[in-house]
């Protein structure tokens, strides 16, 4: 990771890394204040809306209409989805929070 970007812990404001100590589905300890720490949900519904967008996009494109744009939606879902994960994680990193006890 870039050392310039990065999450921050709210608390400390050490750099975390964002594949070894970040869980972006459940809450986490920062490894050097112990604060409990969260991804913001919506970080993870831009995720997920930027790749169904995108998903439905190349598909179109790729000719699909009708029902074989149903399923190539199904389909290349998964993949674009890893992509844009690998891609938000290290150009915009997420903005940590503090999660509520």
């Amino acid at each position: 990771m870039d050392s310039k970007k990065g999450s921050l812990c709210p608390n400390c404001h050490m750099l975390l890394d964002g594949v070894k100590v970040i869980n972006y589905r459940t809450p986490f300890r920062c490894p050097e204040c112990n604060t409990l720490l969260e991804v913001p949900r919506r970080y993870l519904m831009v995720a997920f809306w930027l790749s169904a967008i995108i998903t439905v996009g190349l598909c179109y494109l790729a000719g699909l209409r009708d029902f074989a744009l149903i399923v190539g939606c199904i389909v290349a879902l998964i993949p674009v989805m890893f992509s844009v994960a690998f891609l938000q994680r290290h150009i915009f990193p997420p903005k940590l929070i503090a999660h509520p006890y």
